[in-house]
């Protein structure tokens, strides 16, 4: 009996100190799951910090959406290497010429297609050592919300042409053109939490070029509603209707390319504060040129 009561004891011993043991296990496994996240959270608020540094001493600032393999921003700072560019006219009234755009001119680009981030980079980094003021999103779309992956990206497999029709729309999409997963920005919170509070936002302008096809249905609706939109002083768009009356998509961004225009129409007849500016314009001239990197 009392042999009985011991192996009862030493059980309920063992029992214990297990319970305990995995008791100090999950405490800490959850402890290092906790301070993995406040961690994590510190890289994205120091990352958030960065950005809006980076962005306090521009006083212009161009926003490229789909910036492909960044032939837009190009023409921003050096114009000299495409002449017949169609957005000239509207960097040198807004940006002023180009003897002035390295010291106040900021460009950001944004493009999904990962098969142009080695090039973009580049880009990047040589601009920068050159002093010109660059950051380019690669592998990223904007979106009407922020997602780390898990968002696909659609190749027209058209390679030589740089694949200009490259999309996040699932819709009709061949399976085999899809080319992995990429991140999304939400333009309307980049617009309204970083460029709108730079230092020299009031002295400045901010320009959007919008190439996003098909996207344009969700991202520019979003920065409509919330008010993204009348705080940018001219923004280019290119609206992709190939769609039309097939799908519900199509017929959406139909009505949508309509409420913009209105709205437009509207604020500039009456003469509204935050009236919009928006022109149905795609520049794609030189959309292939490869001319060489400045070196600095």
């Amino acid at each position: 009996m009392n042999i009985s009561r011991a192996g009862v004891r030493r059980g309920l011993l063992l029992l214990i100190f297990s319970f305990i043991v995995c008791f100090y296990f999950l405490l800490s496994k959850h402890k290092w799951r906790i301070e993995n996240i406040i961690s994590d959270k510190g890289r994205r608020e120091a990352t958030n910090q960065n950005d809006r540094n980076w962005f306090s001493d521009c006083t212009h600032v161009y926003l490229d959406v789909g910036t492909n393999i960044g032939v837009q921003i190009r023409k921003v700072f050096e114009p000299h290497l495409y002449p017949e560019a169609k957005m000239h006219p509207y960097f040198n009234k807004h940006f002023g010429g180009p003897e002035y755009r390295k010291s106040r001119v900021c460009a950001i680009g944004f493009e999904p297609n990962p098969r142009f981030e080695k090039r973009l980079k580049e880009l990047e980094s040589k601009y920068n050592r050159c002093g010109y003021r660059v950051k380019i999103f690669t592998k990223t779309a904007v979106s009407a919300f922020t997602q780390k992956g898990g968002m696909d990206f659609w190749s027209d497999g058209q390679e030589e042409s740089n694949e200009l029709g490259g999309t996040i729309v699932k819709v009709g999409q061949n399976p085999s053109l899809n080319k992995g997963s990429v991140d999304l920005i939400r333009l309307s919170d980049l617009v309204l939490n970083q460029v709108n509070k730079r230092n020299k936002s009031e002295d400045g302008v901010v320009l959007l070029k919008m190439d996003i096809e098909g996207s344009e249905l969700e991202v520019l609706t979003d920065l409509l509603l919330t008010g993204a939109l009348s705080t940018i002083n001219l923004t280019f768009v290119e609206w992709h209707l190939q769609f039309k009356d097939k799908i519900p998509r199509g017929r959406d961004m139909n009505k949508v390319k309509s409420l913009i225009e209105n709205t437009k129409d509207i604020s500039q007849k009456y003469r509204l504060k935050d009236a919009l500016h928006i022109i149905n314009m795609d520049d794609e001239t030189y959309y292939d040129s490869d001319f060489s990197l400045p070196q600095c």
